[in-house]
């Protein structure tokens, strides 16, 4: 099932609304999916709607600050400070950028040193890096 939302653009229903999305990490095009979640029957939220526009009115500033989480996140968290931005691209890759229906959304990466989790980069409504099940 797909539809056209008046923010999301053309959207399609599988666990949720979502669209394949470019963003810019590290200098890097990546392609993921836009996820509006949602239950099947349910439009997407007014205030998914509202966080997805803030999102893009800010993607250059929003992009930036998810790679200084992760990379200080990595940095504290996981394993040996890191120099430079090039060791921690060849460890994360992004999958999706999800909004919840309460409209606190987060960006997904897929990492090697938690295959089973990996990652989320949370901007809304709190700054927040963890292994993805904290998230979703």
């Amino acid at each position: 099932m797909s539809m056209v939302d008046p923010v999301f653009g053309e959207v399609t229903y599988a666990y949720g609304w979502s669209k394949p999305f470019e963003v810019r990490l590290w200098n890097r095009g990546y392609r993921i999916d836009c996820v509006a979640s949602a239950y099947k029957g349910q439009e997407i939220a007014e205030e998914q709607r509202r966080q997805f526009r803030y999102f893009l009115e800010r993607q250059s500033d929003n992009e930036r600050r998810i790679c200084e989480l992760l990379e200080q996140y990595y940095s504290l968290q996981i394993g040996p400070v890191i120099t430079g931005n090039a060791q921690l691209q060849l460890m994360v890759k992004p999958t999706e950028l999800v909004f919840e229906r309460d409209g606190s959304y987060a960006m997904l990466f897929d990492c090697s040193w938690d295959a089973d989790n990996g990652v989320a980069v949370r901007l809304s409504p709190e700054e927040q890096v963890g292994p993805q099940n904290l998230f979703i």
